[in-house]
């Protein structure tokens, strides 16, 4: 998980109410996790992304996970 230091995401709790890029390969393992943790999918705005970070220093999104 990437993020801004002026915006920090260090965990899974963080991703809540946020918007985070994700290679759509991986949603389905983030989800697990999520829901393993006991949060809530839906309360994080995924985006559809490839493996390039490039859109995290655009402030596009809170967070990359690749």
């Amino acid at each position: 998980m990437m993020s801004l230091k002026s915006n920090p995401v260090r965990n899974l709790e963080d991703m809540v109410g946020k918007v985070v890029a994700i290679p759509s390969q991986r949603r389905p393992t983030m989800v697990a996790l999520m829901k393993k943790a006991g949060i809530d999918p839906s309360d994080v705005t995924f985006v559809p992304t490839g493996t390039d970070p490039g859109i995290l220093p655009t402030k596009q999104v809170d967070a990359y996970f690749g």
